[in-house]
């Protein structure tokens, strides 16, 4: 007989839940979702993320203005998460605190629904273990606004319901649903919902050809389990091509994820796996968490060789051995993606699943198997250890709940700027208005790797151009400098914003290496004069509007003080 795979307790509260017991579960559900929410919340960084969240912040005030993704403006991501966090900046405000709340609920509901996912297949304590690991993770790392999170959340959901129709003879039509969530996924996180649909797909036809002998022909069974969970999937999908199609942007949309993200992305913007050798010599320990998933996928390997799914002899038994079948691809799938720009926060994608497939191995272990006890042993112990570690490391960041408040910086409302940067916003935002447009650029456009995206949204004025995200490989390139320039030729910002911070970052990829092209170094040169200066932030204006000369009859804060320090 197989190991213990789902303690008897699980089994018998699934038979005969009474209503005093459904009370309880619920009352802990709502009080975890409670706590989540305000533990993340008030881990939430203070300081706003230039690049990754101001892309996220932009995009929906872009979408807030009516403008279509892929058509009005470039983006990698989908269009869901801009879309649902502009309908918070309708009903709460267009403001960094909205962005916050909104990504501590979609965090909150992610450590709910793995929460709800281990205790219906695992004992309560290594459930409750495995959610405080989970939560100390999405607490602690990962950009605010990351689409990443709402995408994971529907797929594991999906996932835990795929398990049903894989479980039973008979046909359930549950598998269209799950589709449908895995479809919605897509639309977050292109990248994501791709590898999400590729690792569910895996998981039906390995389960068919191997657990089921469907070696000479698929059953019935699994041919409508297969064709409702793609039925579900092209729902979402198939609407959203058709909405592209009907708004002009499917060319755009095929730019942007096709031609440009997926042949470039590994060469612009991939990292390299770091060396065991490399993290020591560092003593950079938490970087050990790029590896966990690996040695996961290693344990729940043992777990599923040394399980027998035809001995089991009740449902829940078969279940949680297909649940941790379909953790285990989603893991590998997820893996591969987190091995193309190998970081702590990038491998998030891989280490969220991973650490509800090791709580499913942890409890299915009875001691028995010396080896797969020992492996699963060691997992936990590292996945622990370097949990801790990457923790501590990733908390370096000021969060909401602390009192201290760094001396370089200055207090915007609910979030922090640096002064250099605060001082720049406050200049354009007394020399613009509302309706007025803005270049963000960097100090040279031949080699790119990033930019100041939240400039757009923290100084509410619209981006010039449609390329106003900077990515290494499109915004050096000829093609799209000829199209920024005209878009700058013809909508005339009066400001640019260049600025240097990142201009010498070298990561070892195609990033590093200019691109020979700089016809919009010589526009900006030709057409926009300095006119302030906050550290490697230069404020420039149009040449025709510095010959009128810059209103300063109320100077900025920054003028002040730079007036005062002339003076001196």
């Amino acid at each position: 007989m197989t190991s213990a795979a789902c303690p008897p307790d699980i089994e018998m509260r699934r038979a005969n839940p009474s209503m005093r017991y459904l009370w309880a579960r619920w009352t802990e559900y709502i009080l975890l979702f409670i706590f989540a929410f305000v533990l993340v919340f008030l881990s939430s960084n203070r300081f706003v993320n230039p690049y990754d969240e101001g892309i996220i912040l932009t995009g929906a005030s872009q979408m807030g203005r009516g403008l279509v993704i892929h058509r009005d403006f470039y983006a990698n991501y989908g269009p869901a998460q801009f879309w649902l966090l502009s309908k918070f900046f309708d009903i709460f405000g267009a403001d960094v605190l909205t962005e916050k709340a909104y990504d501590a609920l979609i965090r909150a509901g992610l450590t709910l629904a793995a929460y709800i996912i281990l205790r219906n297949h695992a004992g309560r304590a290594i459930t409750w273990i495995a959610t405080a690991t989970l939560l100390t993770w999405l607490s602690a790392a990962g950009i605010s606004g990351y689409p990443l999170y709402p995408a994971l959340l529907l797929i594991l959901c999906s996932t835990a319901m795929l398990v049903a129709p894989l479980s039973e003879d008979g046909y359930r039509p549950i598998s269209f649903a799950c589709g449908i969530l895995t479809g919605c996924a897509f639309l977050f996180k292109y990248d994501v919902g791709m590898y999400g649909i590729l690792g569910q797909i895996a998981v039906i036809f390995f389960t068919a050809i191997f657990i089921r002998k469907e070696r000479e022909r698929l059953s019935r069974h699994t041919l409508l389990t297969s064709a409702n969970y793609i039925a579900g999937v092209a729902i979402p999908i198939g609407f959203w091509l058709a909405y592209l199609q009907a708004h002009g942007a499917l060319q755009g949309f095929i730019h942007d994820i096709f031609e440009f993200s997926a042949k470039n992305y590994s060469q612009t913007r991939g990292l390299p796996m770091p060396s065991l050798t490399e993290i020591v010599s560092m003593v950079d320990f938490p970087r050990l968490s790029i590896y966990m998933p690996l040695l996961i996928i290693a344990a729940s390997v043992l777990f599923l060789l040394g399980s027998r799914l035809e001995e089991a002899s009740t449902k829940p038994y078969r279940e949680h051995y297909l649940l941790s079948l379909a953790l285990c691809f989603l893991t590998i799938v997820f893996f591969m993606r987190g091995m193309v720009r190998a970081s702590v926060e990038h491998m998030q994608i891989a280490l969220i699943p991973s650490i509800l497939l090791l709580a499913l191995c942890c409890n299915s272990t009875g001691g028995k198997k010396t080896h797969r006890f020992l492996a699963i042993s060691l997992s936990s112990i590292l996945l622990v250890s370097t949990t801790s570690f990457a923790a501590v490391k990733l908390r370096s960041y000021i969060p909401v709940w602390t009192k201290i408040l760094a001396g370089s910086s200055q207090a915007e409302g609910f979030f922090l700027l640096y002064e250099q940067r605060a001082e720049a916003l406050q200049f354009l935002r007394d020399h613009t208005t509302y309706d007025d447009t803005l270049f963000v650029g960097a100090g040279r456009h031949d080699k790119i790797f990033s930019n100041d995206i939240s400039v757009y949204f923290l100084s509410q004025r619209q981006p010039a151009t449609h390329w106003y995200q900077f990515d290494p490989g499109l915004q050096n390139s000829l093609f799209i400098q000829e199209k920024m320039v005209h878009d700058l030729d013809t909508n005339k910002p009066k400001f640019v914003w260049s600025e240097t911070s990142w201009d010498e970052v070298r990561e070892p990829n195609m990033s590093a290496i200019s691109s020979g092209v700089f016809l919009l170094d010589n526009y900006i040169e030709a057409h926009y004069v300095p006119v302030a200066t906050f550290g490697k932030i230069t404020i420039k204006l149009r040449r025709e509007l510095a010959t009128d000369g810059l209103d300063t009859e109320t100077p900025a804060p920054s003028l002040q003080k730079e007036t005062r320090a002339r003076r001196r």
